[in-house]
């Protein structure tokens, strides 16, 4: 017996070996692995291929979950290839203190609306128009609320407020410096919303269950611009973030009360496309129209439920006629095809496969890291790219069926920078080498 128990642990301990010497070889230089198998002699041959055929086009987004987003997203850009575009916010507001009391015969001074900026994108010497209205339709804690929703509003402009967007600048008030802000006098466009508040029932102020069923919050928007134009992003759970109600009673002439957003009030974005009315006759034919071929040429990517490319190797199994393959690595490549762009570039890009049901999912080489995997904007090669091995040997080993992607801007709910690409088989001025391609360095096993 005590034989059996010897051999039993041994076998345990060298399974433990094995399986660390398989993890360590995983550290290896990935074009070297299984090298070190043969004699030198009969060494493997690894190869490598850009041939690969991929087919790619580019198609609208349905919609994108933009519930209790960190920052929210208002303003209008009119691209000269995408076209208009226009984010909006939908938005509760809560008690900061419960059952306030505005004391006896309150008089509203102002409403002023103040939002925390976090950055823009696009053009801020663009001036931009913002509107402002009361909901008329509730908003649900803890509802997913997706781009293409809307909800009513009564109809009535509470604020149009003109501007420059200063995303970047503090705001000195005083002898204060802030951060950077803007901040509305609703009370100087209409006191409604004001008065309605300042002159409520102390039962609608009891809870903030009742204050937002008696006061729904805020639709802000803003007008079309007809060029240029930016994307500004707000902090909404800022502490700077708030709407701010100045009044007096009989009391006191200098009162303040303020109503608050938090991770706990609902809110959400709405992004508008205008249809691609506005877009350039190539996006239309192929984004619009189905002109897939045209994906050969260029190739676009918007967020804000915009546009997604997708992407298929449909010959990847001819690999197996001439052989057993082994992956060593493959590297989808991405390229702008913008030399000169007064739009910035994505910081990341998305890739998902798309399985046989139509789902998205990971990438099982994603599981490995993301600096394994890829898709950073890489400032050495001009481009991006993303590492796929795994999920190649498996489509090569008929473990897998389907090699759809789908290629997207990373966060693609609350960033603004769109790309266009090139396709996989582009045109002057665009070199070849620039193309949408999938890079093989592969060892053929007889």
């Amino acid at each position: 017996m005590r034989i059996n128990k010897i051999n039993s642990w041994n076998y345990f301990f060298i399974l433990a070996l094995l399986v660390f010497i398989s993890f360590s070889a995983c550290k290896k230089d990935l074009e070297k692995i299984g090298l070190e198998l043969q004699p030198d002699q009969d060494n493997l041959i690894v190869r490598f291929s850009d041939t690969t055929t991929v087919v790619a086009y580019s198609v609208l987004v349905d919609s994108v979950n933009t519930t209790g987003l960190t920052n929210n997203l208002l303003g209008s850009i009119m691209d000269p290839v995408f076209g208009l575009s226009t984010a909006s916010i939908y938005t509760q507001f809560r008690l900061s203190t419960l059952a306030p009391d505005f004391g006896e015969n309150p008089v509203l001074d102002s409403l002023v609306l103040f939002l925390s900026t976090a950055g823009a994108y696009g053009d801020t010497n663009t001036q931009q128009t913002i509107r402002i209205f009361e909901l008329d339709e509730a908003m649900v804690f803890d509802t997913a609320y997706y781009s293409n929703y809307e909800l009513a509003n009564t109809g009535i402009e509470l604020a149009n407020y003109t501007y420059f967007p200063k995303p970047n600048t503090k705001v000195v008030v005083g002898e204060d410096t802030l951060s950077p802000h803007i901040s509305i006098n609703m009370s100087d466009f209409s006191t409604e919303l004001g008065e309605k508040i300042l002159n409520a029932d102390s039962a609608y102020l009891a809870t903030n269950t009742d204050f937002v069923d008696f006061f729904k919050g805020l639709y802000i928007t803003v007008d079309d611009v007809t060029n240029n134009g930016a994307i500004v992003f707000y902090g909404l759970t800022s502490a700077i973030s708030k709407m701010k109600m100045y009044y007096k009673n009989d009391e006191n002439d200098s009162l303040s009360y303020s109503f608050i957003t938090t991770q706990y009030g609902a809110r959400f974005n709405h992004y508008d496309h205008n249809n691609y009315l506005d877009a350039s006759s190539a996006f239309q034919y192929q984004v619009l129209y189905g002109g897939t071929s045209l994906g050969e040429k260029i190739l676009y990517l918007q967020p804000l439920s915009g546009v997604k490319t997708i992407i298929t190797f449909p010959y990847l199994q001819n690999w197996l006629d001439s052989g057993n393959i082994f992956i060593n690595q493959a590297k989808l490549w991405i390229t702008p095809a913008e030399t000169e762009s007064e739009y910035d570039l994505p910081s990341t890009l998305a890739l998902i496969k798309i399985s046989e049901e139509g789902e998205a999912e990971f990438i099982i080489d994603q599981y490995e890291g993301e600096g394994y995997f890829g898709g950073y904007y890489d400032s050495t090669y001009c481009g991006y790219n993303f590492r796929i091995s795994r999920y190649i040997q498996k489509l090569l080993t008929d473990e897998i069926e389907t090699n759809e992607f789908n290629l997207l801007v990373s966060g693609s709910a609350t960033k603004a920078n769109r790309i266009i690409i090139s396709g996989t088989n582009p045109s002057d001025p665009v070199p070849y080498s620039n193309r949408l391609k999938l890079e093989l360095t592969y060892t053929r096993i007889d």
